[in-house]
């Protein structure tokens, strides 16, 4: 009895129903993103992260029971005086590998973020590569051997065509003019 209760996954597999489901509520309200920073030009850290804000908790918290992640309240904005009478939103987000799993998991029902979902598993493979952290390799020194410069350029160029696709506005790509 006690090896089925420790094989148990501490997440609750969605259906394919429930997939679906998911993935119309992230093309609708879902944020792809991955940034970095070059500290001194020696090293760069990237960071990807996917989130759903919304003003509903218990939708929020269907996600975080299914996948991980972290389900907070954003009640710094209720300090912003424009925002003062505005409800209270909730944001949940996944870091990493958890938001590649996620996509991978939802990527077959998207429409609407597909390229965008498309370009952060590009990136997992080309990171994966050359990994930033974790399984790096070392000298004979024991020190990091760092990332080729080759790698981080298309890493950094995915990020550049990410953050294309998730432009608002007169330039972006889903601004449609009024006729």
């Amino acid at each position: 009895m006690a090896s089925s209760v420790a094989n148990i996954s501490k997440y609750v597999k969605p259906s394919k129903t429930l997939l679906a489901y998911m993935a119309g509520f992230f093309d609708g309200e879902g944020h792809i993103s991955i940034r970095y920073v070059e500290k001194d030009n020696k090293h760069i850290n990237f960071k990807r992260k996917v989130c759903i804000v919304n003003t509903d908790p218990m939708v929020l918290s269907m996600f975080k029971m299914s996948f991980g992640g972290t389900l907070s309240p954003r009640t710094y904005l209720l300090k912003h005086p424009k925002l003062q009478n505005a409800k209270l939103t909730y944001e949940w987000s996944l870091h990493s590998n958890q938001a590649v799993n996620f996509i991978m998991a939802i990527f077959p029902y998207l429409k609407l973020k597909r390229l965008q979902a498309e370009l952060f598993m590009l990136y997992d493979i080309e990171a994966k590569q050359q990994p930033i952290r974790g399984n790096r390799k070392r000298d004979s020194n024991g020190k990091f051997l760092r990332d080729s410069q080759t790698s981080i350029n298309n890493r950094k160029h995915i990020v550049d065509e990410l953050k294309k696709l998730t432009k608002r506005g007169r330039n972006g790509k889903y601004y449609i003019k009024q006729i």
